[in-house]
């Protein structure tokens, strides 16, 4: 059952109280809009759809989910990651959508509004602080997580076309085998034309037929293929315990002053040789 609602009074606020009145309506057919003309109220945020056949809640609204407001809309998706009953969150930029799919047994229209309504107010404090990518970060237009145990195992699209994408997650980042593995599983899943590893990020690109998968649908089959791996191989990076820029820095520091101090000694080496240039060298 599709419930579907439109209004221009819906705010933060009167949205989380909206969703919670939807979950305790249960008449069998869509809620009804005030009689007005048509496509009146096409642009009006927010748009509010629950699906319990499919136990999924999405959310349209150009005010939260869109440029400048990155950190919310990635604390929402991993808040929602958390939560019991719920098993992925996404938010797109470029549709200025968010998206909770519940697992089975927790989706009723009640019960997804109460849940998507308590994580939106854990997430909105966010909205007052600056929203912005710090420095370094790969800027991204949809951002998907998943529940991994006790963490969260979130990609990004930092890169679409209409059949490929470059997806980010930070736990492949740490483990560049790790990678190479979900790639490699990546090319045995249908639909999915080619798959590999690029960039010292260790983003995956993945070309794929978009008759047969929606791009949400790629990033769901390489969680998949994550979590496959991680259960046959228990002792992988926790994607909680991430490495800021100053370590990765810090560790390139490191790599170059090693790569300094054999130059040193090589050039030391020869210096001790017995090899002197040729006199037409020498000129």
């Amino acid at each position: 059952m599709l419930r579907d609602i439109r209004s221009p009074c819906l705010r933060r606020r009167g949205l989380f109280f909206s969703l919670a009145a939807i979950g305790r309506t249960h008449e069998s057919h869509d809620v009804e809009t005030p009689s007005v003309k048509p496509g009146a109220l096409e642009n009006l945020d927010p748009h509010i759809e629950l699906s319990e056949e499919h136990g999924t809640v999405e959310i349209r609204d150009r005010r939260l989910f869109r440029r400048g407001h990155e950190a919310f809309c990635r604390r929402l998706v991993e808040l929602a990651a958390r939560q019991p009953g719920i098993r992925s969150a996404s938010v797109a930029l470029g549709s200025v959508t968010c998206r909770l799919e519940f697992e089975t047994g927790w989706r009723s229209a009640e019960c997804m509004a109460r849940r998507f309504a308590v994580i939106m107010d854990e997430a909105i404090p966010e909205l007052g602080r600056d929203g912005r990518l710090a420095p370094g970060e790969i800027e991204w237009a949809t951002v998907s997580a998943f529940p991994a145990g006790e963490a969260v195992s979130c990609w990004e699209i930092i890169h679409e076309a209409s059949d490929r994408l470059r997806l980010h997650n930070e736990i492949l980042r740490l483990d560049s085998s790790l990678a190479r593995g979900v790639a490699k599983a990546l090319r045995e899943v249908p639909g999915i034309v080619s798959s590999r590893v690029v960039s010292f990020e260790q983003n995956l690109r993945i070309a794929y037929d978009p008759s047969q998968r929606a791009a949400l649908a790629v990033v769901d089959a390489a969680e998949n293929c994550l979590r496959s791996i991680r259960l046959s191989k228990p002792h992988l990076p926790d994607p909680d315990k991430r490495r800021n820029r100053g370590q990765i820095e810090g560790q390139s520091q490191l790599w170059f002053q090693g790569f300094a101090m054999r130059l040193f000694a090589l050039a030391a080496l020869c210096g001790s040789s017995s090899w002197r240039p040729s006199p037409a060298t020498a000129r």
